[in-house]
């Protein structure tokens, strides 16, 4: 079964517990027309709720996936050019965030919120 929403220019997945999270997110749009939630996932890889969050975080930094914070069932493939760290232009160059440093390109702005997400940045604010 193909997966299904999935773009080009993205490393390929081939093992482990990512393609398996991504098997049952293509399946559940597929045969339902809706998102699983992270229990159902649970219910289809084996995996730990804990070790689903992870991997989830990292194919959302990596762009293969998205949801909205707090929100059920949100969980979609990313869809190409969607930017999920917005990156805006300010007086001498590009800044990710409300605070912070302002970068000359806007590539090293994304960089940088690519560094915030995977270390955390999310997950740490209440």
């Amino acid at each position: 079964m193909g997966i299904v929403g999935l773009t080009t220019q993205l490393p390929v997945l081939t093992v482990g517990p990512r393609v398996a999270i991504i098997g049952a997110l293509s399946e559940s749009l597929a045969l339902r027309g809706y998102p699983p939630t992270i229990r159902e996932i649970r219910e289809k890889t084996g995996l730990q709720l804990s070790v689903i969050h992870r991997h989830l975080e990292r194919l959302r930094v990596a762009g293969y996936v998205t949801w909205t914070d707090g929100q059920p069932r949100t969980l979609r493939f990313q869809q190409p050019g969607e930017d999920l760290m917005p990156v805006r232009k300010v007086k001498g160059g590009y800044k990710w965030g409300q605070h912070g440093k302002v970068y000359k390109t806007k590539a090293g702005a994304q960089r940088q919120a690519r560094a915030a997400y995977a270390s955390g940045y999310k997950s740490k604010r209440k």
